[in-house]
């Protein structure tokens, strides 16, 4: 690797010493002072250029379905609980980073939200051209009312807001969200948080396990279930509420809430795992 600091006169003078002729190393020469004022650098990144838009749509609503999967690779998913049953309106941000703006543009148009359903059983998933060339993004804002939802994955995290189902997620190094959550819940992530605000139903459970993320749920005082909060490197802790403890160590508490009709299990290898009274 040549030294940017390399002067035309220390060039000149390194050749004389070692007596070769002038006229044989001006081609070189040349060669060398016009990289010294910047040749192209093959290993720099290319630059992309961006398309986005926002797009709104809606599905039909579906009375027999009860299920819902939703699948989306490239981007945040929220979920908003809603009582319409004539409609299921999505908001979709949509976004392609390609070698050319035009090109960016023509691929953005083919990201879409497709729904099916099969019997009681339905889908709504983000589609997206394979072309490894492009960045493709999408976050998805869709109303939902059902009563059992599963985020598959892979997928870049979740939020919720007033959804009165049952939820399971698995996020990855990103965050799951549910606030103003009625149900049973069974998140699963790598590194990513897991907060929530929960009402539990009679005999419900709230699931939740993270290799490094932290653990934050609250809960109604008055939930009753079987509790049990463990961690091998983090630290557990109960707030505000009035449990039954049965273990009581610095990486695990165990003990009953109430009746104990339901479960509560919060795990987190490496994080922090709180549960909460309000």
């Amino acid at each position: 690797m040549f030294n940017s600091s390399i002067t035309r006169r220390s060039v000149l003078n390194y050749f004389s010493k070692k007596l070769i002729p002038l006229e044989s190393i001006l081609p070189a020469m040349i060669f060398l002072i016009i990289c010294f004022n910047g040749c192209d650098n093959p290993d720099e990144p290319q630059t992309m250029f961006k398309a986005e838009e926002r797009v709104t749509g809606q599905f039909e609503f579906h009375s027999q379905v009860n299920k819902i999967s939703i699948t989306n690779p490239i981007g945040f998913t929220y979920l908003y609980g809603v009582v319409d049953t004539l409609k299921t309106r999505y908001v979709i941000d949509r976004s392609v980073w390609a070698k050319s703006y035009q090109a960016a543009e023509s691929e953005m148009k083919k990201i879409s939200v497709e729904n099916s359903v099969s019997g009681d059983s339905g889908m709504y998933k983000v589609v997206y051209p394979s072309n490894t060339e492009n960045i493709y993004g999408c976050n998805l804002n869709l109303e939902i009312n059902k009563r059992v939802i599963e985020l598959t994955s892979p997928n870049k995290g979740i939020q919720t807001d007033f959804l009165n189902a049952d939820i399971s997620a698995e996020t990855g190094s990103y965050n799951a969200i549910l606030d103003h959550h009625s149900g049973s819940i069974n998140v699963k992530t790598i590194s990513g948080k897991i907060t929530s605000t929960a009402a539990l139903p009679y005999e419900g459970f709230c699931i939740c396990y993270s290799e490094s993320g932290d653990i934050n749920i609250k809960i109604p005082k008055g939930t009753s279930a079987t509790v049990v909060l463990k961690t091998n490197n983090g630290s557990v802790s109960i707030k505000n509420l009035d449990l039954t403890i049965l273990t009581n160590t610095n990486t695990e508490i165990t003990g009953t809430l109430n009746d104990a009709t339901g479960v509560i299990y919060l795990e987190s290898k490496t994080g922090n795992v709180t549960l909460e009274g309000i």
